[in-house]
């Protein structure tokens, strides 16, 4: 939340123990960045994205989705991002 944002998107989600992986996709399918990767206890899972790419450039404005997978399956949502 929120969305559309414009600097910063906080990013909470309760998930199972085990790998978890939470990255971020422009429109095009192309990985933008990689907020939570690896092994995880479980419960709230806790992530910023602040509109830049894995080099820590910004990106454009536009639409970029956040993916969640996890052992149990995977989730996306719809993020809008403004300058």
């Amino acid at each position: 939340a929120p969305t559309p944002f414009n600097a910063t998107l906080h990013l909470r989600a309760e998930v199972p123990a085990g790998e978890v992986r939470l990255a971020v996709y422009d429109l095009s399918g192309r990985l933008v960045d990689v907020l939570a990767e690896g092994p995880h206890a479980g419960g709230s899972l806790l992530a910023t994205w602040k509109g830049r790419n894995a080099s820590g450039a910004d990106v454009p404005s536009g639409v970029y989705f956040l993916r969640l997978e996890t052992a149990e399956g995977a989730l996306a949502r719809k993020a809008v991002l403004l300058r």
